[in-house]
């Protein structure tokens, strides 16, 4: 399913909706757990986002088969291409889905006894916000979509570091549901 078919079906039906945000809306609706309550948190959480940048990545993730939240710090460091400094605070959130962020592919981990092998250090945003920022894997906070069998994937090696939408594997179910009820 690409782009434009996952965006018009979250935006034109109920179903699909319900589908993507059933699970990251049943997961936060007690909160985020103790220590994170704060008024800080919240002022950082829903300070761009009115459903809140965790929720809003999560659903992002579920429906465009993943998304990041990038995690800005007032003084992280002037390189964003490396970890953010020890004790730095938090300064916004932003979240992005998969087409809107590339990994940098010469900064992937090249030593195959290290457990990050193959995973990119370093990731590149090309959507409409902040195009051309490049900043450390340690900056964002990845949601997946729905896990796939890359062994059997003949897009596995160009899109590796993305999973599929969770619609993919209800996608024929959910169109005979809605043309049931045009009926």
């Amino acid at each position: 399913l690409d782009r434009a078919t996952l965006a018009a079906a979250y935006r034109d039906n109920w179903l699909i909706r319900r589908i993507i945000n059933a699970v990251p809306e049943e997961a936060m609706r007690r909160g985020f757990g103790e220590g994170l309550e704060t008024p800080e948190f919240g002022r950082l959480n829903y300070e761009r986002f009115a459903e809140g940048a965790l929720l809003r990545a999560a659903c992002l993730g579920s429906l465009m088969g993943g998304a990041g939240v990038y995690v800005g710090y007032r003084d992280g460091g002037a390189d964003l291409t490396l970890p953010p400094a020890p004790g730095a605070e938090v300064s916004f959130l932003e979240v992005f889905h998969r087409y809107e962020l590339a990994a940098v592919e010469w900064s992937r981990v090249k030593d195959t006894s290290d457990p990050m092998y193959g995973r990119p250090m370093q990731w590149q945003v090309t959507g409409q916000n902040r195009t051309g920022l490049i900043f450390h894997e340690s900056r964002m906070i990845k949601f997946p979509g729905q896990p796939r069998a890359d062994d059997f994937e003949f897009t596995a090696a160009i899109d590796r570091d993305w999973w599929d939408s969770i619609l993919q594997s209800v996608w024929e179910d959910a169109q005979r549901y809605g043309v049931f009820w045009q009926a």
